[in-house]
C-alpha cells in the first residue's frame, strides 16, 4: 500500500519520503569488526546502481551515505563503504556507530527497503578483577528485559554469582559481567542477544580469531617482501654478468652495490621473521 505524505519542512523531506512507502526489509546482527552486507530489494530494475541511494538514520543522526550510486565522501563512514554489483551496501570493519536504519531507494521506484543494522560488542575494563561490558547498538532505543545473556565456554547460562564470576545485570541495552582473575584456567565468556527465544547474535571474550582477516591484513606486507626479494635477485644477476665482462678485479661501484644488497637482504630476513612472529601470535 502506498501512502501519500506532504512535507513542508525541507529538513524533514528525506525522512518523510522514506516514511511514505516502504518494503519490509530485515534485521541484521553483527559484531564490531565484522563486514556487513545490506541487500537492496527496492522495486525496479537493479541492473545499474546509477540511480540508487542509501539513507542512514539513528536517533538525531540522519544523512545520505550513497547518492546516484556513488558513496558520498562527506560521510564519516565513506572510507569503509562500497556497493556490490547488485547494489547492496557493504560496510567494512563495522563499529557500534554504524548501527541504525539504512534505507535503499532506486530512482523511479515508488518503494524502498529498510535494513536495520544491530551491532554487538563485548569489551573489558580492569580494576583488580575484569568487568566485561556487552552492549547492543540498534535503531530502536531500548532492548527487551533479560535479552542480553551471559554463557560460559560450556554454553551454560550464568546467573547471579558463581565460581569466579558475578553477573551485574542488564540496563537497557548494556549488560555487565565481573570475572575474577584465575591463573591456569582458560575460561571463555559469551554474551548473547536473545529475541523471541532465538539467539540473534553472540560475541565472545576473549574474542574469536578471524584467520581470513589476519591473512588479508598481512597481504600488503607480503607483497612488499616478495618485491624486495625479486629486486635483490635481479641486481645480483646483473652484477654477476658485469663481473664476467670485467677483467682485473671488481669495479668499485659494483662492490658498493654488493654491500648495499647485503644490507637489503638482512632487512628482508628481519621482515620475514617479524611476519612469522605476528602470524604465530595472532593464531594462538
Amino acid at each position: 500500500m502506498i501512502f501519500v505524505l506532504f512535507c513542508f519542512d525541507v529538513k524533514l523531506f528525506s525522512a518523510c519520503v522514506f516514511s511514505a512507502a516502504g518494503v519490509s526489509g530485515g534485521r541484521l546482527y553483527h559484531r564490531v569488526g565484522d563486514d556487513a552486507v545490506l541487500p537492496c530489494s527496492s522495486g525496479g530494475s537493479l541492473s545499474s546502481c546509477s540511480g540508487l541511494g542509501w539513507f542512514y538514520i539513528r536517533d538525531d543522526d540522519s544523512r545520505w551515505v550513497v547518492q546516484n550510486g556513488i558513496v558520498l565522501p562527506i560521510s564519516p563512514q565513506a572510507a569503509r563503504l562500497s556497493l556490490s554489483r547488485n547494489c547492496s551496501l557493504i560496510i567494512n570493519n563495522i563499529t557500534a556507530e554504524d548501527a541504525g536504519r539504512y534505507t535503499c531507494r532506486l530512482g523511479g521506484s515508488r518503494s524502498n527497503t529498510d535494513e536495520y543494522l544491530n551491532v554487538l560488542n563485548v569489551g573489558p575494563t580492569e580494576d583488580g578483577d575484569v568487568t566485561l561490558h556487552c552492549s547492543l547498538r540498534r535503531y530502536e532505543s531500548s532492548c527487551p528485559e533479560n535479552s542480553l545473556l551471559w554463557v560460559d565456554e560450556t554454553g551454560t547460562q550464568l546467573t547471579a554469582e558463581g565460581d569466579g564470576y558475578k553477573v551485574r545485570g542488564q540496563t537497557n541495552c548494556v549488560s555487565s559481567l565481573t570475572v575474577k582473575h584465575q591463573n591456569g584456567r582458560n575460561r571463555r565468556f559469551s554474551c548473547q542477544f536473545v529475541e523471541e527465544n532465538e539467539v540473534k547474535i553472540e560475541a565472545h571474550y576473549p574474542p574469536s580469531v578471524n584467520k581470513n582477516k589476519m591473512k588479508n591484513r598481512n597481504q600488503p606486507k607480503l607483497h612488499v617482501f616478495y618485491f624486495c626479494v625479486k629486486v635483490v635477485i635481479c641486481l645480483e644477476v646483473l652484477c654477476v654478468r658485469r663481473l664476467e665482462r670485467v677483467e682485473g678485479g671488481v669495479p668499485l661501484h659494483c662492490g658498493t652495490m654488493k654491500a648495499a644488497w647485503r644490507h637489503i637482504r638482512s632487512n628482508i630476513v628481519q621482515m620475514s621473521q617479524k611476519l612469522l612472529k605476528v602470524d604465530e601470535a595472532e593464531t594462538e
